[in-house]
């Protein structure tokens, strides 16, 4: 029986497709199962991960200098979070055959002398910690294995395809099963492969040649076949000084690969960075028929789940407690915010709280974070191998005292190298750039091609420099770049259409690999075009991001007509169609934008209190409804303060001398709706007084700056049935003024440029022209980039400001 061994799982597919249907089914593993089962360690068992970082927190715990040097944190979850830079160093010497002594020696300047003597302390009680406790990882493994035979035995011929390197430890075992089975092996020669090819040629005393595909015996150390490497060189190269419009650059290419013929199962779009999966998943789902698949899966880490344990984890451990329980909090936050779109329990965010800081009781903690799992697809599945090892952890190490707190931490960190497979996908593959190790596709489409992204360093190249690590044989980052340079070069050479794309800024150039190849400048299209893929998706939002004004009907007399709706549509005819014709809900406002709004409401509800409560100002009452309604209010404490003093000096100076004309309060935050020049018409008036003689004074509170040439106080006449005669002001909380409007009912206003027509002109006018269909322009403000546009909530689709 033979058995065939490939990098990569997405490589063993592509290689059963093509086996006949008519033949049994091939024996296959990958290269990192086939290690596993090759090797056998007597009455040790396998460490876990938690376990691993319990084990090597204690031996930094023992070594002082580890923490008062090095300054690994002892602090449970920070070590854990810290921890791979320790296990990544340690398990690449192992996986090499490398002490760190190797190291000190070839440390010619001495640069790293005292950490290392640190490290080697670290190690050394790691190992003995494993050991004591029957355990052993991959870091002890190189040094007390066994090789497997009686799996070995299973096979009379194994095939294995190789398609980076082999560490010493890795080429050991090959050389070893070589002695008891047939093994042969398959790999490409190039100039950016030159360790792997040394380790054969050494090995089998063979010669290779460049850009060739060698079959090599290792059992008899023999070549048994060889051809050579496919050579496409032509490559169309794209720069966009958005990364995100790489996305649409995606889905143009693969239209454009599939019309001139290629199978979508044939295409690929290899990924350097692969967290821009989540762009390109986003616009995917979008599409009414999917047409990609993630290699790489969904991040678990992007669930509803995860989410929320995050955010409970990280609220508990800097003191913030949220109430939910509190129905008077109209205000919004970051976390608010998120409270409202998960639905979250209020009883079981309280318990939650609770049992944070509490020694942990795993029943407790389980059942707790199934609530929170409940609303999440398949979370129950996915949560129970992780609380398996949580209890099993808890019953080995009964004196950790580890706190509810740190369960969450724990599981936190398990869940976050979770993938859930996408199942639901199209054809076309979305691979990084490992996964794609060894795999052929007709088209090829590479994006985020830029320097800082190719290659990527790892976290064991932190403690040496490359000149270290070359003169004790450890890979250094020329030779991690190299290989990440032939996975890309296979790739090329082995497509019919290759289309890759970078990011152009002041920071970002192209990866200098891209060189190597003849390059075809992609110009087919501009970046507006590209952005008018996003416009023509299915995805609401884009079908606004387009530069010719909207023709429709305005609709403005449909409904009751409110003066926020005219004042909108007076001002800036395409905020009113996003608002009012598309239907486009502002975003709330977070708590960082708050500090505006909140001012204006805060002043509105405490005068309202105070007058309807009281019928006059009184200020100790005023102070206590101050101090009891500002707490609301996300506001800083300077503004609080200050707008205590000036809704203070208001009173003492504007409605007392109201009071002392005669006008006593009536009314406040009066709703009204009535019909005005055969439409109808609704508001809400701030305040209402009168004198005895039934004359009525109009008063509207302004936060901020005051327009003078503004129909509202018109508008509220209007509502109520009076006329021109009837006094009305702008109250100015900042300025402590009482402004008149310039316009009124039947009162027009000419500027120096422009002629403001009366209210009742004014609707009448508005009525002619509804019934037509109308251009919904930006205004002038657009034009001029002022404030009034960087303060819309429609700025970003009237901009088209996406990035």
């Amino acid at each position: 029986m033979q058995l065939f061994v490939f990098s990569t799982r997405r490589k063993i597919r592509a290689f059963l497709d093509k086996t006949c249907e008519n033949e049994l089914l091939q024996k296959t593993a990958s290269l990192g199962e086939f290690f596993g089962k090759c090797v056998k360690v007597n009455k040790l068992c396998k460490c876990q991960k938690i376990e691993q970082i319990l084990f090597m927190r204690e031996a930094c715990r023992v070594v002082k200098q580890a923490n008062e040097t090095l300054k690994f944190p002892l602090e449970f979850y920070e070590f854990m979070k810290n921890s791979d830079y320790l296990f990544s160093f340690f398990k690449e010497l192992a996986a090499e055959k490398k002490s760190i002594d190797d190291l000190d020696i070839n440390d010619t300047y001495a640069s790293y002398s005292e950490h290392l003597k640190i490290l080697s302390l670290v190690l050394e009680n790691y190992k003995s910690l494993l050991n004591q406790n029957g355990f052993f990882d991959e870091i002890t493994l190189p040094y007390i294995y066994e090789i497997n035979q009686k799996f070995i035995k299973n096979y009379s011929k194994i095939f294995i395809e190789i398609d980076g390197i082999l560490s010493n430890f890795e080429f050991e075992i090959l050389t070893e099963i070589s002695k008891i089975c047939d093994v042969t092996v398959k790999f490409q020669v190039s100039g950016l492969n030159t360790k792997l090819v040394q380790k054969f040629r050494e090995f089998s005393g063979a010669d290779f040649d460049n850009e060739k595909i060698y079959e090599l015996n290792l059992s008899k150390k023999k070549i048994e076949n060889v051809k050579s490497a496919p050579q496409n060189l032509k490559v169309s190269l794209r720069a966009f000084s958005l990364r995100s419009l790489q996305c649409a650059f995606v889905f143009e290419k693969i239209s454009s690969f599939i019309q001139a013929g290629i199978n979508p199962k044939n295409i690929a779009v290899i990924l350097p960075d692969e967290d821009f999966a989540e762009i390109l998943i986003a616009h995917d789902k979008a599409l009414a028929n999917r047409m990609l698949n993630f290699a790489m899966g969904e991040k678990f880490s992007s669930s509803a789940f995860f989410q929320i344990l995050e955010k409970f984890t990280n609220l508990a451990k800097n003191g913030i407690f949220i109430d939910l329980k509190d129905q008077d909090n109209t205000q919004w936050s970051e976390n608010t915010v998120f409270f409202q779109k998960n639905l979250i329990d209020a009883d079981l965010y309280e318990n939650f709280m609770k049992n944070f800081g509490m020694c942990a009781n795993f029943e407790v903690f389980k059942e707790i974070i199934l609530q929170i799992a409940e609303n999440t697809k398949n979370a129950d599945k996915i949560l129970a191998e992780p609380l398996f090892e949580i209890s099993i952890l808890m019953q080995k190490n009964k004196s950790a005292n580890l706190t509810f707190g740190n369960l969450c931490e724990i599981l936190l960190s398990l869940l976050s190298e979770i993938k859930i497979d996408d199942v639901s996908g199209g054809e076309v593959s979305v691979l990084g750039i490992l996964e794609s190790r060894g795999m052929k596709f007709d088209g090829v489409i590479i994006i985020d091609f830029n320097d800082d992204l190719i290659p990527k360093r790892v976290s064991a190249e932190m403690f040496l420099s490359s000149k270290v690590r070359a003169k004790a044989g450890l890979i250094g980052h020329e030779d991690r770049e190299n290989l990440q340079r032939f996975y890309y070069e296979s790739l090329i050479k082995n497509a019919k259409k290759v289309a890759i794309s970078y990011q152009e800024n002041e920071d970002k150039i192209v990866f200098r690999f891209a060189k190597k190849f003849d390059i075809i400048d992609d110009t087919d299209y501009s970046d507006e075009a590209y952005l008018h893929v996003f416009a023509n998706r299915k995805n609401k939002i884009f079908s606004f991001l387009q530069n010719d004004d909207p023709v429709c009907k305005s609709k403005l007399f449909d409904d009751a007509l409110s003066f926020s709706k005219l004042d909108v549509f007076l001002s800036c005819k395409r905020k009113y169609y996003y608002a009012y014709l598309a239907n486009i809900k502002e975003p709330k406002k977070l708590e960082t934008q708050l500090d505006f709004a909140s001012k204006g409401s805060l002043i509105h509800e405490v005068l309202q209190k105070i007058y309807n409560d009281f019928g006059t100002f009184n200020e100790q009452k005023f102070a206590e409804v101050y101090t009891q309604i500002s707490k609301k209010y996300i506001i800083s404490d300077f503004e609080r303060e200050l707008s205590f003093y000036r809704i203070k000096k208001v009173n003492d100076e504007i409605f007392t001398d109201f009071l002392k004309q005669g006008f006593n309060f009536e009314a406040a935050e009066k709703q009204m709706e009535t019909e005005f020049c055969g439409v109808k018409i609704k508001g809400k008036i701030d305040r209402i007084d009168k004198n005895k003689n039934g004359e009525t004074l109009l008063n509207d509170y302004k936060s901020g700056n005051v327009n003078d040439k503004s129909y509202q106080l018109a508008f509220y006449k209007a509502l109520l049935g009076l006329d021109d005669s009837t006094q009305s002001y702008f109250i100015s909380i900042k300025n402590c003024a009482k402004i008149p409007s310039k316009l009124g009912i039947n009162v027009a206003y000419e500027s120096k440029d422009k002629i403001y027509p009366s209210l009742k002109d004014l609707i009448f006018s508005l009525k002619l022209s509804a019934q037509n269909e109308m251009k919904f322009s930006r205004s002038d403000y657009f034009e001029k980039e002022a404030k009034e546009c960087d303060f819309c909530p429609y700025k970003i689709i009237c901009k088209g400001e996406i990035a």
